[in-house]
């Protein structure tokens, strides 16, 4: 099958920069699209209590798509750079070691966000009314970081490749996904709020299994060997240093 790579040493760079980006800009829309079906499916078929639920819970969430996007580009620039230096055996590795930093990061700070959710949302002053909603939307949010964070794991790491398109080709399934499946819980089995985070947890499974599948078919980087999983210190500090200050 044919890959995405796109060598962006080779070649006129504004071409290069003006491909890359319009992806990245479509992208961007379709993710507001995506957190607005949420908001606007609940608050039409739910309530305006429901609604308020999910505005409540905007900040905490988008403080952990903060953390996952950031790590997840720090991760992309360090795999960009050796591929660009052609160094494919530490491609492989920075993938790799990117990866495992994408699990555990998310793990961490679901448990935590979990935890600490009543806290945060007392913090925010979520009132009484709708506190009950928003804590149950932001522990489902907190179960699906895992998905989130794989999401832009994936995305980064094939940007890193010179490929935008696949990333922004599976968003807008996922987003697709997710307003079927809101309309399908929320207004046929009225399964409320819980509905629709479940709904947004399944989208997102789907679009990073669906583009796991298709980066380790496709793209030669993504067939890994036994070597490829060594943890490496010097790797791992790189993609922290660059990615926590994108995150803050």
């Amino acid at each position: 099958m044919k890959n995405n790579i796109t060598d962006m040493t080779v070649g006129t760079p504004a071409r290069h920069i003006l491909v890359f980006a319009l992806p990245t800009l479509v992208g961007n829309v379709f993710q507001q699209i995506y957190n607005f079906a949420d908001s606007v499916i609940v608050g039409r078929f739910v309530g305006s209590d429901a609604f308020a639920a999910v505005g409540a819970t905007s900040s905490i969430t988008f403080l952990f798509f903060a953390l996952c996007n950031g790590i997840g580009n720090g991760g992309g620039i360090v795999t960009s750079q050796y591929y660009g230096a052609h160094d494919d055996d530490t491609v492989r590795k920075s993938i790799v070691n990117t990866g495992l930093i994408m699990l555990m990061v998310p793990v961490f700070f679901g448990i935590l966000g979990f935890t600490l959710a009543p806290a945060l949302l007392r913090i925010l002053n979520t009132p009484d009314l709708i506190f009950k909603d928003a804590l149950l939307y932001t522990r489902f949010m907190c179960v699906g970081l895992l998905f989130v964070s794989l999401y832009n794991y994936m995305a980064a790491m094939l940007k890193a490749l010179g490929d935008s398109k696949t990333p922004l080709y599976f968003l807008i399934i996922s987003t697709l996904i997710n307003v079927v499946l809101d309309i399908l819980f929320v207004v046929v089995f009225a399964m409320g709020i819980k509905g629709a985070a479940l709904a947004t947890i399944i989208a997102q499974f789907i679009s990073v299994v669906l583009c796991a599948i298709h980066a380790h078919r496709t793209n030669p980087y993504f067939k890994f060997q036994k070597e490829d999983f060594a943890i490496s210190l010097k790797l791992t500090l790189q993609i922290v240093r660059l990615g926590v200050p994108m995150f803050i």
